[in-house]
C-alpha cells in the first residue's frame, strides 16, 4: 500500500462513478477526494455532497478543476474519465498535460488517432493512462493468461469469446448517440472488453477482423449486436459473439482457448472456477490459491469458494494503478512493474482499433486490418 492513500478526482458520473470511486476505495490505496460530477450546477453539488467531497473542490468544469488542484499542496494525484466516449481525449489530454495521471473509461477514444495521440502524451510526461478493462482483474483469467503463457496448452489454434446480456432499460441516452459514442455501439460498449479479453488471455495479437454490426432493437440508431471474426497474426482463428439484446437476466461473459494439447475455459457465471483439459486426462479445475501463479494468486482478496466478483476485479485494476502511479513517482523499484499486467493505454488503444476495423468491415463485408501502431 501507498504511504499515504492516493487521491483521486473524477471527470464524470453516470452510472459508473460509483463503481470507480468503490473500486478506488475498496482496494484501500486511494481516496476520492474531487470531481467535476456534472455539467449541470444542481446535479454536480448533490453528486459531490452524496460523495462526500468537500465543497470546495466540487468543480464546475475540467480546467477549473485542473487549476484548483495544481494550486492546492494536497492536490489529485489522478483522474478518472468517467464521461462520454467523444469527450475522452480532450479530457485526458488536458490532465496529461497537467502533469496528473489518468484512468479512462473504455474506449479509451472514438478515433485511433487520439488514442495513439493519449498513449504518447502518457509516455512522453511519464504518467500513467490507466483503461478500465474490469475482465482483467478476475483472478482465474490471470491464472489462465499465465497457463496458455507456459505452452501447457500447446500453441494456440483458436479462442472463442462471448459477451451478451438484457437490452438497458429505458433511454440509454448517449451511449446510441453518434456523435458522443462514435461511428459504434455495442462492438464500442462491451465489444472493446471481449477484444481485450481475448489477446489478454491469448497472449496474441489479432491482425484482422471480419464483422457483422446489426441493429435487432427498433429504436436503436447503433448496432446492438455484433458477430466478429478473428485472425491472429500467429495463424490462429477466432471469433466474437457480442449482444445487448439478449432475451434473458444473465448476463454471460465467457472465453475458451483451444491449444494444439489441451484447452482452457471460463465464464463469469463461475468466476471461481478455470477449467483446463487436455486429450485422454480427466478436466482439471483450478480454484485454489495455493496452486496458482503468483501474479494470479496475488489478486485473490478472499478464501477460495467465496467470489471476488467484479467489484473485486475492479479493485484489482485499482490497486495496479496504485502500484504503477508508486512507481512513476520513485516511491517503489521498477520491478515492481513486473508483479503486475497494469491495463493500459496500449491496451485501449488497440481496443479503439479493433472497433474502426469491424466498423470498416461491417461496411464492406471483408476482413479489415486492426492497425497495428501502437
Amino acid at each position: 500500500m501507498p504511504a499515504r492513500p492516493l487521491r483521486l478526482g473524477v471527470v464524470g458520473w453516470g452510472r459508473i462513478g460509483p463503481v470507480h470511486a468503490a473500486a478506488a476505495r475498496g482496494c484501500g490505496a486511494w481516496e476520492l477526494v474531487a470531481g467535476v460530477f456534472s455539467r449541470d450546477p444542481e446535479v454536480n453539488r448533490r453528486k459531490g455532497a452524496q460523495s462526500r467531497i468537500d465543497p470546495q473542490r466540487i468543480y464546475p468544469d475540467p480546467a477549473t478543476m485542473i487549476e484548483g488542484e495544481r494550486a492546492r499542496a494536497d492536490g489529485i494525484d489522478a483522474v478518472a474519465v468517467i464521461t462520454p466516449n467523444r469527450s475522452h481525449h480532450e479530457i485526458a489530454s488536458a490532465f496529461l498535460d497537467a502533469g496528473v495521471h489518468v484512468v479512462c473509461d473504455k474506449p479509451l477514444a472514438t478515433r485511433g488517432e487520439d488514442a495513439r495521440d493519449l498513449v504518447e502524451r502518457a509516455r512522453a510526461r511519464g504518467r500513467l493512462l490507466g483503461v478500465t478493462y474490469p475482465w482483467a482483474g478476475f483472478p482465474m483469467l490471470r491464472e489462465a493468461r499465465e497457463i496458455v503463457a507456459a505452452g501447457a496448452i500447446g500453441p494456440v489454434r483458436q479462442a472463442h469469446v462471448e459477451f451478451l446480456q438484457l437490452p438497458p432499460e429505458g433511454d440509454i441516452g448517449w451511449r446510441d448517440a453518434p456523435d458522443l459514442a462514435g461511428s459504434a455501439g455495442t462492438a464500442a460498449d462491451i465489444g472493446t472488453h471481449a477484444f481485450q479479453l481475448t489477446e489478454f488471455v491469448t497472449g496474441l495479437r489479432v491482425e484482422s477482423v471480419r464483422a457483422e454490426l446489426i441493429r435487432t432493437l427498433p429504436a436503436r440508431r447503433l448496432d446492438d449486436t455484433a458477430f466478429v471474426s478473428l485472425r491472429f497474426a500467429s495463424g490462429a482463428r477466432g471469433t466474437i459473439l457480442l449482444t445487448q439484446a439478449a432475451a434473458w437476466n444473465e448476463r454471460v461473459v465467457g472465453i475458451r482457448v483451444l491449444g494444439a494439447e489441451g484447452a482452457v475455459s471460463w465464464s463469469q457465471a463461475d468466476s471461481e472456477i478455470l477449467r483446463v483439459g487436455r486429450p485422454g486426462e480427466p478436466e482439471r479445475k483450478v480454484a485454489a490459491a495455493a496452486a496458482m501463479h503468483p501474479r494470479a494468486a496475488a489478486f485473490v482478496a478472499t478464501p477460495r469458494g467465496t467470489p471476488d466478483g467484479l467489484a473485486g476485479a475492479w479493485a484489482n485494476l485499482y490497486r495496479e494503478y496504485a502500484i504503477a502511479v508508486e512507481v512513476l513517482a520513485g516511491r517503489l523499484e521498477p520491478a515492481w512493474l513486473d508483479r503486475i499486467y497494469r491495463v493500459d493505454g496500449e491496451e485501449g488503444a488497440r481496443g479503439v482499433a479493433f472497433v474502426e476495423a469491424a466498423v470498416a468491415s461491417s461496411a464492406d463485408d471483408r476482413f479489415v486490418p486492426v492497425d497495428a501502431r501502437v
